[in-house]
């Protein structure tokens, strides 16, 4: 992560000039102390929420307008959040893997209405609090369980302190509709399910390999092919997909999001 703001500080030195480096260096550090203190949320609630894709997931606090580049973002995640409004059914069982703030998380629970339910898996317990808190700001709380644990190996963090709770892929409760956003880790998942949902929808990108630790860089691959193939013999046919390339962590990447529905 320090190494990619060092990057993005230099490309903006050598583009833009020592000028507009200072003054986005300033906004930025006094973005991060306000978040990062308690200053933020000490600060009284203004009535207005944050929205990210039509989802409520934080009351605004005197102060965000001025200081937060961007409060409320309509197309976060929108594929992903897209897709589940496409495929999840009126009375569904939903499992999410990966749900940090949430917004994959209430969209299925909207979708699944009064008699559905959704089961989120989080990997951080601070995502766990923000879906829980997000589920209450929705009204969706009472057809929604979250569990701070996380589900298979964790590729990608985010820098963030992750739960000491584990379960396997295996040991997932089946479900009608299988949700996974979980930062790589999607292909050991479906790789070892047990289950036999009528979809899975998946966000697919560059997933580390090799022994991280050892390395200096962070090396990606996209492995639609793999993706292909292991939801080919779990028995589904990729119905939906769209991808686009993208930059992560300075190097090329690309990110994908697929819709599978079971055949046989």
């Amino acid at each position: 992560m320090a190494k990619n703001l060092v990057k993005r500080a230099l490309k903006i030195l050598k583009e833009e000039g020592i000028l507009a480096f200072s003054v986005k260096s300033v906004r930025f550090l006094i973005r991060q102390v306000y978040l990062d203190s308690n200053l933020h949320q000490s600060l009284p609630k203004n009535g207005e929420y944050q929205t990210y894709n039509d989802v409520i997931v934080e009351e605004k606090r005197v102060g965000d307008r001025l200081l937060l580049k961007r409060s409320n973002k309509p197309s976060y995640e929108s594929q992903f959040v897209e897709y589940i409004r496409d495929y999840v059914e009126e009375d569904d069982f939903v499992v999410v893997i990966g749900g940090y703030y949430g917004v994959s998380t209430i969209t299925a629970a909207t979708q699944a209405g009064n008699n559905g339910s959704v089961i989120t898996f989080e990997a951080t317990p601070e995502g766990a609090d923000r879906v829980r808190k997000t589920a209450r700001l929705n009204h969706v709380k009472e057809s929604v369980t979250v569990k701070a644990a996380a589900v298979g190996p964790i590729y990608n963090p985010k820098g963030r302190e992750t739960t000491s709770d584990k379960i396997s892929p295996e040991e997932l409760p089946n479900c009608d509709v299988l949700a996974i956003d979980c930062d790589g880790c999607e292909l050991d998942v479906l790789n070892n399910i047990n289950i036999e949902p009528r979809m899975i929808i998946v966000e697919h990108h560059g997933e580390l390999y090799g022994n991280r630790h050892e390395k200096q860089e962070l090396d990606f691959e996209y492995q639609r092919e793999r993706l292909d193939n292991i939801l080919s013999s779990k028995g589904y046919d990729i119905i939906e997909e769209t991808s686009r390339p993208r930059k992560r962590a300075g190097f090329d990447d690309q990110i994908g999001w697929f819709v599978a529905e079971k055949i046989r």
